[in-house]
């Protein structure tokens, strides 16, 4: 439900109850007229991602969805409710890198490429990281997904557990 169908259900020829208009009004303030949402969706433990393949990183748990439609960790994504624009955040962690590996980190919207950040692994082989954000128009019934790929060995791990600085995650916040 938007704030739009929310008001919308207030009848204009005055045949609401006091009760209706104040639901409506309720549930209106209580979303912020739909603006500031915000979700995050995380691993709570490692995946093992293939080498050279674009792996849909497997998202099993949330941290928060003020909206309570977004997070969804079924399908390991998240369902946009509301037209408008949202800076989207995708974090991947990895473990088992050499050096010289290539990755990149890329989000999804609707199955097609929307942002990436790509670059190098360096020494220390072991740990890394690639962080990949952007602002995007997002629609209702759109969804979003975080991918990572490396061109280096197979079992490198999209790193998940209890520290959240150590966890992949895919968040974002509605601006306006």
């Amino acid at each position: 439900m938007t704030a739009e169908s929310d008001i919308a259900a207030i009848d204009d020829s005055g045949a609401n109850t006091a009760g209706e208009v104040r639901t409506a009004l309720t549930s209106v303030l209580a979303r912020g007229a739909d603006i500031h949402v915000a979700a995050r969706i995380y691993r709570s433990s490692d995946q093992s991602l293939s080498s050279s393949v674009d792996d849909k990183i497997d998202f099993n748990a949330e941290q928060f969805d003020t909206d309570g439609d977004i997070a969804n960790t079924a399908s390991s994504r998240l369902d946009i409710q509301d037209t408008g624009y949202y800076l989207v955040n995708g974090f991947w962690p990895w473990t088992a890198t050499a050096p010289n590996d290539g990755w990149r980190v890329t989000i999804y919207v609707n199955g097609s490429e929307a942002l990436m950040a790509r670059n190098q692994s360096s020494y220390p082989p072991i740990y890394g990281s690639g962080f990949v954000s952007g602002i995007l128009p997002l629609s209702a019934s759109d969804y979003v997904e975080l991918y990572a790929f490396t061109d280096g060995q197979s079992g490198v791990s999209a790193r998940g557990g209890a520290s959240a600085h150590t966890r992949a995650y895919l968040e974002l916040i509605r601006l306006a």
